[in-house]
């Protein structure tokens, strides 16, 4: 087993150009009627995707969310 060394996240250059990226890029949904997480998770990620035609609303669920079967081998 590879042990994973301990990093302080707030002096990481790349974590602070990224929050900084991610403030810029921020958008608000004040009209969302969803009540449930999935519809709410649909509303986000098709604001989103307005930007990305290529990609479905399914393929960016599939890309963030793995099933797990709960089994290691």
């Amino acid at each position: 087993m590879l042990k994973v060394a301990i990093k302080d996240f707030r002096s990481e250059v790349r974590a602070a150009m990224d929050v900084s990226h991610f403030i810029k890029e921020a958008q608000l949904l004040l009209d969302v009627d969803e009540t449930s997480v999935e519809g709410v998770l649909d509303r986000m990620l098709s604001a989103l995707l307005d930007q990305e035609p290529l990609a479905t609303i399914e393929e960016a669920k599939a890309t963030l969310f793995v099933k797990d079967s709960g089994e290691r081998t």
